[in-house]
Order: structure tokens, then C-alpha cells, then sequence
């Protein structure tokens, strides 16, 4: 499987753990921009009529604390965190 990534102009290869992420997983994005904003989520399903690799997300962050859902691609996910970490990032505010 790969991407293509029209920022960089360059076909990239997501990291073996990211193919085996599944529905249910839970997740973090970590931003490396300037307002360094973590996005928390769970993989809801796959998403229909799109390549593989796209999923179904409800998402939540500092910004969106009570989430939005929509899609995204697993090369967008730093790592991967459990139910326990989820809990206690959306009882810290998302931060």
C-alpha cells in the first residue's frame, strides 16, 4: 500500500503497525505545527468506495472536545493508545 503526498510531491509507504490498525483502535495525531494541536480518536469502520487505508474517525481535541466524526488516512496516525489513555487524555481536556 501506498500514498501519495502532493505536499512533499512524494510516494510514501506507511510503517507496518499503521496497515494493521483496525475498527475500534484507538489513536493520537500528534501536529508538529505551530499551534501543536493532538488529535484523539477511534476508528469507527472502513470507509466505503475509497482506497484502503482511509477509515471512519470520531476525533477529539482541545479545539473540538466534543469531537467530530470523519475520515482519515492511516499515515496520519502517530501511534497507536488504548482505551485507558483515551480516557484519561479526554478527562485532561484532549491536551
Amino acid at each position: 500500500m501506498q500514498f501519495y503526498n502532493r505536499i512533499t510531491d512524494q510516494t510514501v509507504s506507511p510503517l507496518p503497525w499503521q496497515e494493521r490498525l483496525k475498527p475500534g483502535d484507538y489513536y493520537v495525531i500528534e501536529n508538529h505545527s505551530i499551534d501543536e494541536v493532538r488529535v484523539y480518536g477511534q476508528i469507527l469502520d472502513t470507509r466505503k468506495n475509497c482506497e484502503s487505508g482511509f477509515f471512519n474517525v470520531r476525533a477529539y481535541s482541545a479545539k473540538y472536545p466534543g469531537g467530530e466524526v470523519g475520515f482519515m488516512c492511516i499515515m496520519e496516525v502517530t501511534h497507536i493508545i488504548s482505551r485507558d489513555e483515551f480516557e484519561a487524555a479526554r478527562r485532561e481536556g484532549w491536551t
